[in-house]
């Protein structure tokens, strides 16, 4: 049992970890709700996954030794339908991780979130922070980190919830739903002709951890036994704070310097609004012999030539 099964494999983050995984020589299997023949992960097995069918979920992760899991609800879909979110965020979870455990699979990865910590992350944020969410996205995710824990901690399986900042970078496709992340926002806006619009100030500071990185960091934690991962929480950023102005200004600065001319419009800050420094500790991660490159401005790079290529090719 050496494949890797990869849920949400065609999604943002989930579709690059596949590909890069494969570049790496692993077996992978890509399950999801509908048919995929993904041009960008050929070699993967590709399942239809009915999450309703216990069956189905159980032949999923057959003669599977590693379950990464990334398949749920966007924030926007989150907020549209709390009820749902905690059906698909959490029970579905809990549902893979238990045909996960049947099926001797060896190790479980959660894809989890930032945003479990709360809306507005300001501070020191490492994983001894309380968790207080206060959005659906959050809150369900939540759910599914803490029975993903439980089974790590009682010995059932190895498993890892990876608390993800905000990841950055080309997509494998242009059909994503995550085209209203700022920078996928500002860098589509620049390979239209511009203007780059900020819905905001900028002023709040975030983690930006390039999606280079991010799956870097997964090849290197699936190479470790799992009592290598301690407790079995950790978060995945860059371990460096930007503000949200402060990128924006570097995707505009990467866009002249492929030639674009664009310019970018922000809005001015609310009367007493000030800065909320950032500091979102990675300490854990770099405990296990892994640190980001942090390479912004490559990620943003791959993102315009991503972006070009696409408004080039659409009549």
């Amino acid at each position: 049992m050496t494949a890797i099964l990869i849920t949400g494999g065609s999604g943002y983050v989930g579709g690059r970890l596949a590909r890069h995984l494969l570049t790496r020589g692993h077996d992978i299997r890509l399950a999801s709700r509908r048919p995929l023949s993904p041009i960008w992960a050929k070699d993967a097995r590709t399942i239809v996954l009915d999450w309703d069918d216990p069956a189905s979920v159980a032949a999923a992760c057959a003669g599977c030794r590693t379950v990464v899991h990334l398949a749920g609800l966007s924030d926007a879909e989150c907020a549209r339908d709390p009820i749902q979110a905690l059906r698909i965020n959490g029970e579905y979870t809990i549902r893979l991780l238990e045909a996960a455990i049947t099926a001797g699979c060896r190790r479980f990865v959660l894809f989890s979130t930032a945003h479990v910590y709360g809306a507005r992350l300001n501070g020191v944020v490492d994983e001894t922070t309380l968790p207080l969410p206060r959005h659906p996205y959050g809150i369900s995710n939540r759910v599914a980190e803490d029975f993903v824990l439980a089974a790590h901690a009682q010995g059932r399986i190895g498993a890892l919830a990876l608390r993800l900042s905000n990841a950055i970078g080309a997509p494998v496709h242009a059909d994503i739903d995550r085209w209203g992340l700022l920078v996928n926002d500002l860098c589509r806006a620049a390979a239209a002709g511009g203007p780059l619009v900020m819905r905001s100030s900028g002023l709040v500071s975030r983690d930006f951890i390039p999606l280079a990185d991010v799956e870097n960091a997964l090849a290197h934690l699936l190479t470790l036994p799992p009592d290598a991962w301690g407790d079995g929480l950790m978060n995945l950023g860059s371990g460096h704070s930007t503000s949200a102005a402060a990128m924006a200004d570097l995707v505009l600065a990467r866009a002249r310097a492929k030639g674009l001319i664009v310019a970018l419009q922000r809005p001015a800050p609310a009367p007493g609004e000030t800065a909320a420094p950032l500091e979102y500790r990675i300490d854990r991660l770099r405990a296990c012999g892994f640190t980001p490159q942090a390479d912004l401005a490559a990620a943003i790079d791959e993102t315009l030539d991503f972006c070009l290529a696409q408004a080039k090719a659409t009549p």
